[in-house]
């Protein structure tokens, strides 16, 4: 199959790995030590020492890009060790020791400094300590009001400290922060700074940490860690502070997370544990998480080299990813540091260069997303196959939420901005081997539900930040394994005082004896009040030969109508069929299976790895079975229903690929399916729209096991939305050789829009709908087939899910010349009344209120005659949309019951949408207000302008005759009708022919 050209794609899933790095030393310089570097709110400065005549001390400016912005400075031309630099937003502090000759014949070490100006320039040298003796390892970080600068004096045989003004002179005396004498560090969060120092100079030992006011006051002094610790550092953010050293012994980084009032968050854990030597740690905030940084010793025989790692930490002290700048390493490379604009980090750090010069090397920087973009895991099925949905969408907040597993870890992580952004992942759970993890959200709330181990079931729901109250749903004796659970949301009796829940499924082998048995398993589960709710929906054994229920997978209609199906293999007659049952008010079916499932449709057996949807008034299933030629290579097939009747129908080949290998399908909304699929020598991911097959994404690397939730476009937009994560082996990747991605395929459709209704309620039928609950008739007008009654036409809306808007549209239309009018109710309330044009097809918008359907999930319409004859309903559609996408315009829960009408310009009718002479297009203008009505080609650019200004209320017809604004005819194609306003924007498509 040719890959399908995509207008508009959204690749999220870009890996992490730095960009190329650059020089910001420009020349090689002599050798150099100790970089360091701050972030002012509009540029870098890095400083480093070059060994020429001494260790001189330089410093460069440069933006986000890493474009200098003036070549390197001489900050001081004399012998100078250790340093460190500080901004306060837009100049910066650079603090050094400094050798200069004392009164004795030997040199002493003295604390000096010099502001650095936004401008480049510098102001005079601060002397901030020049006691006659070895003052070392300053430090200086700025507290919202002064640079506090602190350092090592073995003269009073202790750390001190003493506050700069901006302007670089010194306030009040110096002060005692500890006795311990090893290498301050600062880091502070405006109101205080967080002071921490190692208690031995030499050896490693302890790290002490006490927090100083603006006013210098201290707090209590309190042991970080007891470890054989050095070369530490620490940083503030996201309210907490991530202290990070060396173990001396072990050469390991570990870390510690600490509370603003100094106590330990979370227990030591490590950032970096492997059997090689790790040094000088270095630590910043973006944002969301922290970034470490160290020089890691590789003992490959083959390199023999120092290079720079990083890894990222949450603020909650659980490593996040895995190890970064995977940079080419040919040369060694020292001394990291970084910072960060939130955005963004920048890592510096010294480097030999290729190739080596004796004594040469430059100072390398480069960027690093401070955000999570992606997530490595251990594990081949990070996201777990088929019916165990990794991914889920918040339809009241617009989040989405991800779930996937690695080693012994439950990860989950959010992102507020449709996946351009991740929130570091916060640990579900952890310690023993997890599986398959699967996740719903709705209303802010999120649940997971995961096997632990082979024979336990874990469900959790997070009630804030890294707070997950735990249900067990299953805990079965050693010979029971239980497969991937599945899950989806409660929608029975939603309100105030109503508990969420979520409905589970799960199937459990045994063999016992030489017997196979097995079974399908419900759980219900309530928030703060755990399984309320369990049943076996289907059972067998024991046999001999396996006849195993497995894979199953559920949905729920709003109502709490669940549908569950799964597979049953029955290895005696060497087939494998799919069962299907439902549960409504509480009951479940007899323990169905479809005849014709397999029956009428070959080649839908064996079938394996179902998935079950529900939306609308259809209930969705997809499998891998047979191809077309009834080869087991294996297609995707698809089937519906309709919710309260049988049987199963539209056996439809959604992969249509032959000698090719499909596998495990999974299904969203009415039109979208996914799964993986082997077009080459490996797995790409594709998709199907409506009868339409696309490529979601290729790599040469194994992408498996995706997991989608779709969004279908509201009435006036195109463009369906995949949204997929997915888990894709990173070849040679080090620790880990998998890695969780993630993108948002949008399809543009290029032939005539399709319509996406949540459900038709299928009006003008010899029979009635099931949604008509009243009518005197049906009947056939020039074209139009109608509902009719004499009195009242009534209709029942069911399964409206309590967090979704719902607009419903009715075309009217009436055979005979006199005007006529009709009032709408909706459960009983009049909310408006509508006049109508003889002979002239109308259309209606209404938003149905929240309110009215928040308890029981459906609602009454009644169209009531006013005047004239009858009444006459053309069309009744019900289309469903996110409250996220309204703004706010969505009839709330609080709304009660009033007509809203979906926008104040509405499209009436466009006809026809496929046209050589001219297309007829009607719109109504609800308030008084300026319309634009203009047509615009696929690359967007005008083609004419047919109607501008201000328009009463009313109905308006307007006429495009295939022209642009010169006369001139434009070119046959797709055409977009736009209809603007300063409260809405719709749009409509045409297509122009020969």
């Amino acid at each position: 199959m040719a890959k399908t050209t995509r207008l508009l794609v959204i690749l999220l899933a870009v890996a992490l790995s730095a960009s190329a790095a650059v020089s910001i030393s420009g020349e090689r310089c002599f050798q150099t030590v100790d970089p360091a570097i701050c972030r002012s709110s509009t540029q870098y400065l890095a400083t480093w020492l070059e060994t020429r005549q001494g260790h001189c001390l330089k410093a460069v400016r440069f933006e986000n890009d890493l474009v200098v912005k003036q070549p390197q400075t001489d900050l001081v031309y004399a012998a100078c060790l250790e340093m460190d630099v500080a901004s306060n937003g837009e100049d910066f502090l650079v603090v050094w020791s400094q050798w200069i000759r004392g009164q004795t014949p030997d040199w002493d070490w003295h604390v000096r400094g010099r502001i650095v100006h936004s401008d480049g320039s510098t102001g005079p040298f601060v002397e901030i300590d020049v006691n006659d003796e070895w003052n070392r390892w300053p430090a200086v970080s700025f507290n919202g009001t002064h640079y506090l600068v602190s350092w090592y004096d073995p003269s009073k045989k202790g750390v001190r400290a003493v506050r700069v003004t901006t302007g670089g002179d010194i306030v009040g005396p110096e002060v005692a922060v500890a006795d311990g004498p090893y290498r301050p560090c600062l880091a502070s969060e405006g109101g205080r700074t967080l002071a921490v120092w190692g208690e031995t100079q030499t050896a490693g030992g302890p790290i002490h940490a006490r927090y100083i006011e603006n006013d210098m006051a201290m707090g209590d002094p309190f042991l970080v860690t007891n470890e054989n610790a050095k070369e530490h550092a620490v940083g503030y953010g996201g309210g907490t502070y991530l202290v990070a050293w060396c173990v001396d012994n072990l050469m390991d980084i570990h870390g510690r997370v600490v509370h603003a009032d100094g106590s330990p968050l979370g227990p030591i854990f490590n950032i970096d544990a492997y059997d090689q030597s790790e040094n000088f740690p270095a630590v910043a905030f973006g944002n969301t998480n922290y970034l470490a940084t160290w020089m890691d010793f590789d003992h490959d025989p083959d390199q023999m080299l120092w290079k720079t790692k990083g890894r990222r930490v949450s603020p909650s002290s659980m490593t996040v990813g895995p190890e970064e700048f995977p940079y080419p390493v040919h040369t060694d490379q020292y001394e990291p540091d970084l910072a960060s604009d939130g955005e963004t980090f920048v890592v510096i750090w010294r480097d030999k260069l290729v190739p080596p010069v004796q004594d040469r090397d430059a100072i390398m920087a480069d960027t690093i997303s401070s955000w999570q973009r992606h997530f490595y895991s251990t594990w081949v099925d990070a996201t777990a196959p088929n019916q165990a949905r990794n991914i889920a969408l918040d339809p009241t907040t617009g989040y989405l939420h991800k779930v996937y597993t690695s080693g012994d870890s439950v990860l989950y992580s959010y992102s507020t901005d449709s996946g351009v952004h991740w929130f570091p992942f916060e640990c579900v759970m952890r310690g023993v081997p997890l599986y398959y993890p699967c996740i719903v959200a709705e209303a802010g709330l999120v649940w997971v539900c995961f096997r632990e181990g082979s024979n336990r079931l874990w469900c959790g729901a997070r009630l804030g930040p890294n707070d997950w109250e735990q249900y067990w749903i299953y805990d079965g004796e050693y010979q029971y394994e239980v497969s991937a659970p599945s899950m989806s949301l409660c929608h029975e009796n939603i309100g105030p005082t109503d508990p969420p829940g979520v409905h589970v499924v799960f199937s459990r082998e045994c063999v016992s004896g030489g017997l196979y048995e097995s079974w399908t398993e419900y759980r219900k589960v309530l928030l703060h009040e755990g399984v309320v709710y369990d049943t076996t929906v289907d059972n067998h054994g024991p046999t001999e030969l396996p006849q195993l229920l497995r894979t199953p997978s559920v949905a729920t209609t709003p109502g709490d109508i669940v549908h569950v199906v799964w597979a049953y293999e029955d290895a005696w007659n060497c087939w494998s069929r799919i069962r299907y049952n439902q549960r409504a008010y509480g009951v479940w079916l007899p323990n169905y299976e479809e005849p014709s499932w397999d029956i009428l449709y070959p080649y839908a057996e064996p079938a394996f790895y179902p998935c079950v949807e529900a939306y609308g008034d259809f209930t969705y299933a997809v499998w891998k079975g047979r191809d077309n030629n009834g080869n087991d290579i294996g297609d995707i097939w698809r089937r519906r229903r309709l919710v309260d009747a049988l049987p199963w129908r539209d056996t439809r080949n959604i992969s249509r690929t032959e000698n090719k290998v499909s596998l495990y399908p999974q299904y969203s909304t009415s039109e979208v399916g996914a799964w993986q699929e082997a077009p080459n020598s490996h797995w790409d991911l594709w998709g199907s729209i409506g009868d339409k097959v696309v490529t979601i994404y290729e790599s040469d690397p194994n992408s498996q096991f995706p997991s989608i939730v779709a969004e279908l476009p509201p009435p006036g937009e195109i463009g369906t939305l995949i949204r997929t994560l997915w888990t894709e082996e990173v070849p040679g990747g080090e620790p880990a050789p998998y890695e969780v991605k993630y993108t948002c395929y949008e399809d543009i459709p290029t032939d005539e829009t399709t319509e996406y209704a949540y459900y038709d309620c299928g009006v003008g039928d010899s029979t009635p709908s099931r949604f008509c609950l009243a009518r005197d008739g049906f009947a056939k007008w020039r074209g139009f087939s109608v509902d009719y009654a004499r009195e009242k036409l009534r209709y029942r809306l069911p399964y409206l899910n309590p967090h979704c808007v719902y607009w419903l549209r009715s075309v009217h239309y009436h055979a005979t010349k006199d005007t006529w009018s009709d009032g709408f109710s909706l459960d009983g309330v009049q909310v408006g009344k509508y006049q109508y044009r003889p002979l002239t097809p109308e259309t209606v918008w209404v938003t149905i209120p929240r309110a009215l359907y928040e308890r029981d999930c459906e609602v009454t319409l009644d169209v009531a005659r006013l005047a004239g004859e009858y009444s006459a309903v053309a069309e009744l559609k019900l289309f469903e949309i996110y409250p996220y996408r309204l703004r706010g315009e969505d009839g709330g829960p609080q709304s009660g019951p009033v007509w809203k009408p979906l926008s104040q310009v509405v499209f009436d009718n466009l006809t026809p949408t496929l046209f050589r002479h001219g297309a007829l297009i009607r719109y109504s203008v609800l308030t008084p207000q300026a319309v634009d009505l203009r047509i615009y080609d696929v690359q967007g650019r005008l083609v004419r302008n047919l109607a501008c200004g201000a328009h009463k209320p009313g109905s308006y017809d307007a006429h495009w005759d295939g022209t642009d604004e010169r006369g001139k005819r434009v070119p046959s194609g797709t055409y977009f009708c736009r209809l603007t306003s300063a409260e809405a924007q719709v749009a409509r498509k045409v297509v122009l022919a020969e």
